[in-house]
């Protein structure tokens, strides 16, 4: 079965890369050019030991339940 998973490759003066699609404006196709921007962004917040706490609290020791 083929991946749902598409992909655009890109050109960026010698360097060419592959760029999901879905990351891509509607109706982009092969030879449209596109601009990309990018810009820093502050880490998320590390509340890693709080879950595991929370989890740990509502863990009851039994089965998993799905």
């Amino acid at each position: 079965m083929p991946s749902r998973r598409a992909s655009r490759a890109c050109s960026l003066g010698v360097d060419a890369f592959a760029v999901p699609a879905r990351l891509l404006p509607p109706g982009t196709k092969e030879g449209t050019w596109v601009r990309l921007s990018f810009e820093s962004a502050p880490a998320p917040p590390d509340d890693a030991e709080a879950l595991r706490r929370k989890l740990g609290r509502d863990d009851d020791g039994g089965d998993i339940k799905l």
